[in-house]
């Protein structure tokens, strides 16, 4: 996910036309800007800096006026421990996408801040492991897929 492919590239590009298109949306509700899972490198947050929408200080730490525009989940500890060293100030979650949303089970569900994290304007995942299939109770289950339907029934809650 890190490499620079020109199909990585051009989803860079769609994803910052609907971050750029939302700042307003974000900035009158209490929900943050961005949910993002940028990997160690950081390099979706360099391109929210070089485009504005993210301002940093002088020392490159995110710009108090921009605390909480984006939440970053990283389940690895080095990529975790980069993230918060390269950027000051931003929000990184050391965990999975799946434990965010409380699994994939739809009995449980985000509480606290988690929900408003869920609820970003736009929310960028990178799906970095096979769509597997599992089996419950008789009936085939995409966990992945399960992560997202649940993403977007917290969308659709009314705020």
């Amino acid at each position: 996910m890190a490499e620079d492919r020109p199909e990585k590239r051009a989803m860079r590009e769609v994803w910052l036309g609907l971050v750029e298109g939302h700042q307003i949306a974000a900035e009158r509700s209490n929900v943050p800007l961005l949910l993002a899972l940028p990997g160690a490198e950081g390099r979706d947050i360099d391109l929210l800096v070089e485009r504005g929408v993210i301002t940093l200080t002088e020392t490159g730490a995110i710009a108090e006026d921009d605390f909480g525009k984006i939440v970053a989940v990283e389940s690895s500890d080095d990529a975790y421990l980069a993230l918060r060293h390269k950027y000051p100030g931003l929000n990184v979650l050391q965990q999975r996408v799946a434990d965010l949303v409380r699994s994939p089970s739809p009995i449980a569900w985000p509480q606290g801040e988690h929900i408003q994290f869920c609820r970003a304007r736009v929310v960028n995942l990178d799906l970095n492991e096979p769509l597997n299939i599992r089996t419950h109770q008789g009936q085939i289950v995409f966990p992945a897929l399960a992560v997202v339907s649940k993403l977007a029934q917290l969308h659709a809650r009314d705020p």
